[in-house]
Parts: C-alpha cells; structure tokens; sequence
C-alpha cells in the first residue's frame, strides 16, 4: 500500500474529476467509518488526509508518524506554518496533531508554534515544581511562558508516574500538584485539631498555609475537613475578606453555659444577648431561639434582647436595705444606672424599688413607710433629717443675708432657694428634690422670713435699748437735774448749755454709734431716726421733743453709769478746774436727782446748791477746795483728798 494517492493519473482517463473527490472527501469522513465497523477494521480503513497542496491524499497515521520524529528531535519552537510546509499537511491537521500529543508537544499560547518535546519536558517540569509548593494560575502561567491554555489542561489532565506530582486542578483557572493539596489539607487539619482540642474558635488565613493559598481554596478544604455538609456538623464557618473562622460546636456550648452561669450566681447584672446570639448561632440560629431557651431559667430575667441576672438584683436589694440602715438613704436610681444598660434602667428600678418598699415592712418595723423622692429613698429618719437641713439652712441664709445689707438699711432680704441649697447639710441632690416640693418649699421661705423677722425684731429691741441708755436716760437724768435746782437763773443757763449739747454732741454722736453697730436698719428705726433730725434741724427744738421718758429704774440705772463714768474720768485728771467740776457734779448726783451737765464756771453756783444737803464740815472743805483752785494753788494732797471724797461717794465705804 502506498502512502500517498495521486488523484491525477496520466496513462488513464480519470473515472472522478479533483472537485469530486473532495466532495466525496467531505462527506464521508474516515473515522465515522471506522467506528461503525467492526472491531479491527480500521487496520483496514486507514484514515486519509489531504495534503496542503490540495491534490494528494495521504494516510493520517503516516502523517502523525513524521510529526512526531520532527517534533522528538526540534530543540526550538517550531511555527505552524513551517511544520505544515515541511510535512506537507495543511495547518487545521498540524494542530490537532498537537493537541493529540500532548505527552510530546505543546502549543503556544497564539497557537501559532508547536514547543517540541524537550522544551515541553521543561515547561512541564517549571509547572509541576511551582505547583508542588503553591496554587498556580493557568492563566498567568501561560502569559509568563507562552503556553496555550489547552495544552495546560491537558498536562493537568495526564497521568504521571507519580501520584504526589500529579497535577489537580482545584477550578477552571488553577491547578496545584496532589502533594501541595495534601500540604494544605494536613495543614489545616493541624489547626483544626489544635483548636478542638483548646476549645477556641481556629482563625485560618493564607498567612498560615504554606504556599498562603487563596480563600475561597481554604474554604473548601476546610469545608470537606469539617464536614459542614453533613448531618449536625461539629463546626460552624464564618468567612472574611482576609480569614476564616472555624468555631467549634462545644467551644459554642461552652460560651453559652459561661455567660449565663455569670448570670445565675450574679457575677455580672446583665449581657446583650444579640452579640451572644452571633456568637453561637451554630446552636440557635435566631436571637428569638436564643431568648427563649434563656427565658426557660427562673434565675435570669429577660428584657428586650438583655438578660438580667435574678441573683444580682436580689443581692442589689440587700445592699439598699443595708445602706438603708446605715445612712437613713439610698441613691438607687445610680446604682441602678451604673449597673444596667438605658434600655432595661426603668424597669430594674421599679422592680426593685418594690421589692426594698415591701422588704423595709420586716426591716424597719419602727419607722414610717418609706420616702421616694425621684431615683432616693428615704427612711422618714433620714427624710426628717434632709427636711431639717434645710430648714437650719433656711435660718444660716437669712442670717448671711442679713449680715450682708448691714451698710444698706434701704435694702431687703431676698430669698434664694440655691443659696439654701449650697447651705444644707446632707444630700444635696435629695435636698433639691425635697425644695420641689410645694410643701417644703413653702416651709422653707416661712422660716427664712420668720428668721429675718426676728432678726429685725432683734435688731429694733437693740436699737432701743442702746438709745435708752445712750439717749433718753442721759437726758432724762440731766433734765431731773435742773428740776432740783432752785436758782432759776442758773437752771435756764444750764438748760440752753444742755440743749446746745444734746443738740450738737448727743445725739448726732447717738446716731453715728447706732449706725456704726447697725442697729438703725429696721423700718421703725429708720423712721425714728429720720424724725429726729428733721427734729434737729428746727431752731425751737425743746430736749422733751426728742426723748421718750424711760422708766425709772432704767433712769436710775443710767445715772449710775453716769456717775461712775465721771468718778472713772476724775482719777485720771490733774487739771484742778476740771477736778473741782467733777466733784461738785457727783456730789451733786449723790444729794439731788438726775446728773447735772455744766462746765468749771458753774461748779461755784451748783455748789451752792449744795449746802443744804451737806454736813458744814463738808461743805466749808469744798469751799476751800474752790478757793485754792481759784488762786491754783491746789496741792496734790488736795488732789488726792478731791479724788478720794468722789470715789467714796460713788461707792461708800
């Protein structure tokens, strides 16, 4: 048999013309027949093709013969197009060729070049060492070395010597050899087993796995190892951009008993049950699952999505009752808040502001019901000590506020609730929710007035007592005075120099002094005061027009300070005319009634006054007293003698 086929023959005359034998050509294609014969009958239907030049038939078998001893002994990329030319078959052939001897050839990635056998072999081992150690891209393989996509597939896809070097594509695009997926599947059970056995969640990321392969293949060697598709699968995964996470089903039961074991014994008031929720959702997969397993246990509360621990709110009630023992009152409206998240606050503070009001019943059997003002309660101890702070304060705030307009007599009190406030003792937030209180309130303005009331009574009785000793007894006793003496010459000149005096000496000295200790601050003291100067201000003012006759043993007891005043101002004098004066004014006072006011010019006149009321002894020693003095010439035994007379008759021996 021979190889080619000629279809033109010169020695005959042709039975089929070139164009029909291509149509005969076309139509029934070699291998259909062979595979509708027999087994064997392709030895004797071998399959033809056409030459390039279109006029010649060869058998396939011989055709592929020779591109394999071409392809065996090339040592460089051969085009297409040559092998085509050289071997004499058409392109669309040269390429199935190709594709056919994949163990032999590849094809560039234009499909434009066949890579011969011996650069195959070193493509083949380039691609199985990256693929040993990490997941390689077809995609960018064949960029880097020039290598069709299909002839990838296919070295993916043959079976090599070597199961461990076998590659495996793990999806249309990256391939990897048997011995990495190993790497990575032992890899990962390594970390599996490690958190399973710690009971922790195992967070696996490329970074872990040599080669660090992509996530989505992490995903699904973890998937196969953890079994997620199976029947209540020991493992819950979550997946990131950047990690996987492999939450064990007991590390989730484990959580679960933790934190509401911390709730039975009140090691915590309360958790979030959402966060708990996304935590093991492996074993209830719903927050509503989730509330109502919880709900189910009598020592955990449930509120919204937060779960509140019986055991800590009873032992919260405890607390207050104690501190309520101790400080007469308790802020629970913070405790409540420090411990508790907004959303659930009212509610845990009603809850146990009932259970301490029905527990103080037992606890405190002597007291009162208990007082709740706002977020405190009170005992009734500790509301009446509260209410009497501020009422003590109410008093300190009028006192302070009297104290400040004492150099404004014009000025009134003014009540300040804030000022009684900064002032009380005691609680102040219980002290500002207490002065809401309209009752309170009221009560405390009543005892800020009544203080300021007293005070101003007080101050008025102070008043009037200073101007009676300062004033009205001094004047009292110098008009009692001149009613004794009998010269009525000398009582009038004594009563203009009396009333020159308590005009411009007394009484606007009376005044400054009164201002001075703030005793004229009063409405009536004010005006009494005002009234004596306008008083003062006429020319005819008589001394009755701006006394009030005191009583007499408020008199008495002025000419008595009087006196001993004088006897006090006598010791210390020398001046003889000024000695001489005192002695006759406190003899004077001893025989006659009231104190006389006069100066040295009179003392020789009051003397005379006296005569009747002394013994001759007496008398005539004063007299000669008066005569020494007048000639200045008084010793100092008359001194002593003069001072002596007055001391005793201040008080007798």
């Amino acid at each position: 048999m021979f190889s080619n086929f000629s279809m033109k023959d010169k020695k005959r005359s042709p039975m089929f013309s070139k164009e029909d034998i291509h149509h005969i050509f076309t139509l029934i294609n070699p291998e259909d027949v062979v595979a509708s014969t027999a087994p064997g009958a392709h030895d004797h239907f071998p399959t033809l093709l056409v030459r390039s030049g279109g006029d010649v038939f060869t058998i396939r078998d011989y055709a592929l013969r020779d591109f394999k001893s071409r392809v065996t002994t090339a040592t460089t990329r051969v085009s297409v197009a040559n092998l085509s030319k050289e071997l004499n078959v058409a392109e669309p052939d040269i390429l199935k060729f190709a594709e056919e001897c994949h163990d032999w050839v590849l094809l560039s990635a234009n499909d434009l070049e066949v890579v011969p056998k011996t650069l195959r072999d070193l493509v083949l081992n380039n691609l199985q060492e990256l693929a040993t150690c990490q997941l390689v891209s077809m995609t960018s393989f064949s960029q880097r070395n020039d290598i069709s996509i299909k002839s990838l597939d296919a070295l993916a896809n043959g079976q090599l010597s070597d199961p461990l070097d076998a590659l495996r594509k793990a999806d249309a695009d990256h391939i990897a050899s048997n011995q990495y997926f190993k790497l990575m599947q032992d890899t990962v059970q390594e970390l599996l087993v490690s958190a399973l056995k710690m009971i922790v969640p195992a967070r696996i990321s490329p970074e872990l796995i040599p080669g660090e392969p992509p996530i989505w293949l992490i995903m699904k060697i973890v998937e196969e190892r953890t079994n997620i598709g199976g029947k209540d699968p020991p493992w819950r995964l979550e997946s990131s951009e950047n990690f996987i996470t492999c939450i064990p089903r007991i590390y989730e039961a484990e959580r679960l008993s933790a934190n509401l074991d911390q709730l039975k014994t009140g090691e915590v008031p309360w958790i979030r049950l959402r966060p708990l929720s996304e935590e093991i959702r492996g074993l209830y997969p719903s927050l509503k699952d989730l509330k109502e397993y919880v709900r189910t246990d009598p020592d955990i509360l449930i509120e919204d999505t937060i779960a509140i621990s019986n055991s800590w709110v009873r032992k919260l009630k405890d607390e207050c009752l104690q501190a309520l023992r101790r400080d007469n009152f308790i802020d629970l409206r913070t405790r409540i808040n420090d411990s508790f998240p907004a959303e659930c606050q009212s509610k845990i503070f009603e809850r146990v502001q009932s259970a301490i009001v029905e527990s103080s019943k037992e606890d405190f059997p002597e007291e009162d019901p208990l007082h709740v003002l706002n977020g405190f309660i009170l005992t009734s101890t500790g509301y009446r000590i509260h209410r009497d702070s501020l009422l003590v304060a109410a008093d300190t705030h009028a006192q302070q506020e009297w104290e400040s307009l004492k150099g404004h007599p014009e000025k009134e009190s003014q009540f300040r609730m804030r000022q009684v406030l900064q002032l009380g003792s005691g609680n102040k937030p219980i002290l500002s929710l207490m002065s809401e209180d309209k009752k309170i309130s009221k009560a405390i303005k009543e005892r800020f007035i009544c203080k300021v009331n007293s005070l101003e009574s007080s101050n008025a009785s102070d008043f009037k007592t200073f101007w009676a000793h300062h004033v009205d007894g001094r004047i009292q006793n110098y008009l009692d005075a001149l009613d004794s003496i009998d010269d009525p010459k000398l009582r009038e000149e004594l009563l203009s120099l009396v009333s020159d005096y308590v005009e411009k000496d007394l009484l606007p000295d009376a005044i400054s002094k009164a201002r001075a200790q703030g005793l004229v601050r009063t409405t009536s003291t004010i005006k009494q005061i005002q009234g004596l100067e306008h008083i003062l201000s006429k020319e005819d003012t008589k001394l009755q027009d701006v006394i009030s006759s005191p009583e007499a043993t408020l008199a008495e007891h002025v000419k008595k300070a009087m006196v001993g005043d004088l006897n006090h101002k006598m010791q210390k004098l020398s001046d003889p005319l000024r000695l001489f004066l005192i002695l006759i004014l406190v003899l004077h006072s001893e025989h006659k009634p009231g104190v006389v006011y006069a100066t040295a010019k009179f003392a020789p006149r009051l003397l005379k006054q006296l005569k009747t009321s002394l013994d001759s002894e007496q008398y005539e020693q004063l007299q000669k007293w008066k005569d020494i003095v007048k000639a200045g010439k008084l010793s100092k035994d008359d001194i002593k003698g003069m001072k002596q007379l007055a001391a005793d008759t201040v008080q007798p021996g």
